[in-house]
């Protein structure tokens, strides 16, 4: 037995339930009252029937009475008030300070049956998600429900972490923004180089030199540490010759070169190129923050990452090696990435910050009209049911699996309380 799984009987499996004291006093629960997730007691403002007097105030549970005591709620004030002690086997008697004996409802031998093993059987099986033989029979407006809190939830969180960023930044929108959308172009893969290369160079200095697309290729290469070698090519000559010019200029440290992988990457996947086209970025936008709060609609958004690479990038992947010509423009699924994991929370905590709601209004827009990503996580829902039908719902999809189905928080989940309370 788990508290966990106490609070969820308590929340959702009392109401209008006459329940047993060790005393042999009814107790019928008229209102649960609110979960209170942060200190002193578990429930506030319930309301209790105790042998036919109501009560109103708060509740506290544990697996054992005693438990009381091996928290030390007889020193904290806060639960001196408490009208309800409710556990699930009671093995002592629990008093206030003043003495006076607090009533408490014992669980063992009361509780729904089939319930808990329905909660067990979750905890303890082995499938991809925990519910996932009985995903099919959840009602669909719970899921769709579920899955809007869901993508806010996930959101927000984003949020949180792009304020940490502005924080990192001294609230440099353009800085931060471009920061991010370098993450974003190295995937999972060469997300990490890719974060170092744009902390280790600053917007600015790209700006300085952005109409120029051999100088803002020269710093982003030369950063990146991509130029240290030999090369027969003359353009790579004067990449190198112009960074050499630049770092000294700016007093730049690039990252090791050794940090960036190739290996199992599709070609247009690969750093070169994902370099060169953050460079083309820079190079054909005025002030690329400045450029997306001005914007509403998806077309426009997709327009601002729609770019190619330099004539030099067409024909090769690596430095001295010449391939078939090929534009290697970012793809559409990749800006519609960049849409999602930059644009929308940028706009969204812009919002926030400025007290601008039709800046939120149009992430959250965004968002509902950009298309359901297809991934691996996505792809396995579908088999269980769940088809999203846009970005929201398939950014919902991975919040559910990563921070839900994977930790097992089956009694903190819509569809897990729809499955276990039946």
């Amino acid at each position: 037995m788990t508290e966990d799984f106490l609070h969820f009987i308590w929340k959702f499996k009392t109401d209008g339930v006459d329940f047993q004291t060790p005393e042999g006093e009814i107790i019928r629960v008229v209102r649960p009252g609110e979960h209170n997730h942060d200190a002193g007691p578990d429930f506030l403002h319930a309301r209790v029937s105790i042998g036919g007097t109501l009560w109103a105030g708060n509740v506290e549970l544990h697996v054992r009475s005693s438990d009381w005591l091996r928290h030390g709620h007889e020193k904290d004030d806060a639960y001196d008030n408490v009208i309800l002690h409710v556990v699930f086997h009671h093995d002592q008697d629990i008093r206030r300070k003043n003495g006076e004996l607090i009533t408490t409802l014992a669980l063992e031998g009361q509780l729904p049956a089939g319930t808990y093993y329905k909660y067990q059987h979750f905890l303890n099986n082995h499938l991809w998600i925990p519910c996932a033989m009985a995903l099919s029979t959840v009602n669909e407006l719970v899921v769709k429900d579920w899955l809007t809190a869901l993508s806010v939830i996930r959101l927000e969180r984003k949020c949180k972490e792009l304020e940490s960023l502005l924080d990192f930044t001294g609230n440099d929108w353009n800085q931060a923004f471009y920061q991010s959308l370098a993450g974003t172009l190295g995937f999972r893969i060469n997300r990490q180089p890719f974060e170092l290369l744009a902390r280790q160079t600053p917007v600015q200095f790209l700006e300085k030199h952005k109409d120029d697309i051999l100088q803002a290729e020269a710093i982003l290469f030369g950063q990146a540490g991509l130029l240290a070698g030999r090369f027969r090519g003359e353009y790579p000559k004067m990449l190198k010759r112009e960074y050499a010019h630049l770092r000294y200029k700016f007093s730049l440290q690039p990252v090791p070169g050794h940090l960036w992988k190739f290996l199992r990457l599709r070609p247009n996947n690969f750093p070169t190129i994902r370099i060169a086209q953050l460079a083309m970025i820079i190079h054909q936008r005025v002030n690329l923050f400045g450029e997306i709060i001005e914007k509403s609609e998806r077309e426009e958004f997709r327009d601002l990452f729609q770019v190619g690479v330099s004539d030099y990038w067409k024909e090769h992947y690596y430095f001295d090696r010449p391939s078939r010509e090929m534009h290697k423009s970012i793809s559409p699924s990749t800006v519609d990435l960049i849409l999602i994991n930059n644009v929308v929370p940028f706009l969204f905590v812009y919002g926030k910050w400025k007290g601008l709601d039709q800046y939120c209004d149009r992430a959250l827009r965004l968002l509902a009209s950009i298309p359901a990503e297809s991934n691996a996580i996505t792809r396995k829902y579908e088999t269980f049911g769940i088809a999203p039908r846009s970005a929201d719902q398939s950014q919902a999809l991975l919040e559910l699996k990563a921070n839900y189905c994977d930790q097992k928080r089956c009694l903190e989940c819509r569809i897990g309380v729809a499955l276990v309370a039946v």
